[in-house]
């Protein structure tokens, strides 16, 4: 007998984060063509000035100063965050970063910040769908990612190059490239001289509230683009990641427009980020209901077993407001041999229109 795919628990889904705990660690790949110490391997950082010290004058600039605001506004520069150093700029090189983290479980948030606009031969939609594939293919693992992309230089190139309406420009780049890419495990981040803030409050907010629910720490002051209530629209409806100002009681707010991913255009089932988050979290936690069962043959008795946790797991979730009882509902059986399980049904988040539809196997 030959099998095909090693013991484990496995996912897929029709169309279909987890809650930033003290053990989760976000990634950030960064890419310069002057080699750093780091490159080719995931590097733990406990501190801003530890990475500022290593990347000086390397390209980089941009970059550190982005990751030094997310930390401010998360409330701790010392926060551990792990680095990625590309130096080979090709698509697979970006997808092989995102399932080599697979190894590294503490990974479920990455951020790529584009400093330099990228080479033809490998342009930033390129890098976008690679990150997104690379979530997709850790999902099918049972291993949940988001990816955020800060299309810093790509997009400053349009701007500083665009003969009339420069912001205008900037939102028919950004659309396109949300557009093009469409990914519910991806989304764009305005880069602005605020992305950093934008960051900071995607990594520290709950994945069952909108990353858009609670104010801006950092102090906002000239935003790099100034987009019209229309540009704001358009942007969000293409899975970027912004920060508005608004007047409440007299007293200016900055928050994120809403939080959404580049598959908000096509489909309201997960293109928002708490949506998808939450079906994620509930979903880490039907794996770890599956894991102790990947071994074990099937029978009438382990399959009784699986489903009592798996219908404890989603009554659980019901009662946290975080899933719709009605819609929601995830079904044990046996698989084609002895020693498979599939466990198939439905997740309806609390703010889904559409119910996400779920195939696991454990074999």
């Amino acid at each position: 007998m030959v099998y095909s795919k090693k013991p484990g628990v496995y996912f897929t889904e029709s169309v279909g984060r987890v809650n930033a705990q003290q053990d989760d660690i976000p990634l950030f790949i960064v890419q310069t063509s002057t080699a750093l110490t780091i490159d080719g391997e995931y590097t733990l950082f406990d501190s801003i000035t530890s990475f500022q010290t290593l990347v000086d004058g390397k390209g980089l600039t941009y970059t550190a100063d982005t990751i030094e605001q997310a930390l401010k506004e998360i409330g701790n520069t010392t926060t551990k965050f792990y680095v990625y150093s590309i130096k080979t700029d090709t698509s697979a090189a970006f997808t092989q970063v995102v399932t080599d983290s697979d190894n590294i479980p503490e990974i479920s948030e990455i951020y790529y910040i584009e400093e330099a606009k990228s080479a033809s031969g490998n342009a930033i939609l390129s890098k976008c769908n690679a990150l997104q594939l690379g979530c997709t293919n850790s999902y099918a693992k049972g291993i949940n990612k988001i990816a955020y992309v800060v299309p810093y230089g790509t997009i400053s190139d349009t701007y500083s190059n665009a003969e009339s309406d420069a912001v205008g420009a900037v939102v028919t780049a950004l659309r396109g490239l949300g557009e093009a890419v469409a990914g519910n495990r991806l989304a764009l981040i305005n880069p602005d001289n605020y992305a950093g803030a934008v960051i900071g409050k995607v990594y520290k907010t709950p994945y069952n509230e909108d990353v858009g629910y609670d104010n801006i720490n950092t102090g906002i002051g000239e935003l790099t683009y100034q987009y019209t209530d229309s540009q704001e629209l358009t942007l969000m409806n293409s899975g970027v990641l912004l920060i508005t100002s608004e007047l409440r009681q007299g007293i200016k707010i900055n928050r994120i427009l809403l939080g959404v991913s580049t598959a908000f255009s096509t489909t309201a089932a997960d293109g928002q980020l708490t949506v998808r988050r939450t079906a994620d979290a509930v979903l880490n936690d039907v794996k770890d209901a599956c894991d102790p069962f990947v071994k074990a043959r099937t029978n009438e008795q382990n399959i009784t077993f699986l489903q009592t946790d798996i219908d404890t797991i989603i009554e659980a979730a019901v009662e946290r407001g975080d899933i719709q009882e009605e819609g929601s509902e995830l079904t044990v059986s046996q698989g084609a041999d002895d020693y498979t399980f599939n466990v198939v049904g439905t997740l309806k988040p609390a703010r889904a229109v559409i119910a996400i539809e779920v195939n696991t196997t454990i074999n």
